[in-house]
């Protein structure tokens, strides 16, 4: 339940924010000139982030609920479980700890 109410207060937040300003990956950044480490990954997480946003907008809470099949994830699990390795991601890049 704690999850659902995290994820409601956060598709809110997302909703509020989006009537002023454009969603981060509505659109694919430009990719960079260099082809470098660095910046591969960097372009990597952006197909990521364009993907999950298309792949996501406009799910409803009867969306979230959907599971294909008894031992499969909900979407809101799937969802939450694709978040979390971001964050996994994320500290790893900064070198901080899980």
């Amino acid at each position: 339940m704690k999850t659902l109410s995290t994820l409601f207060l956060l598709s809110f937040s997302i909703y509020a924010f989006a009537q002023e300003n454009a969603l981060p990956y509505h659109d694919l950044p430009t990719a960079s000139e260099s082809f470098m480490a660095g910046s591969v990954a960097a372009r990597f997480i952006d197909g990521l982030g364009f993907r999950f946003y298309w792949a996501t907008e406009g799910l409803r809470g009867s969306d979230l609920e959907y599971k294909p099949s008894k031992e499969a994830r909900t979407m809101e699990e799937t969802i939450v479980h694709i978040y979390e390795m971001s964050l996994l991601i994320a500290n790893a890049s900064r070198k901080l700890p899980n």
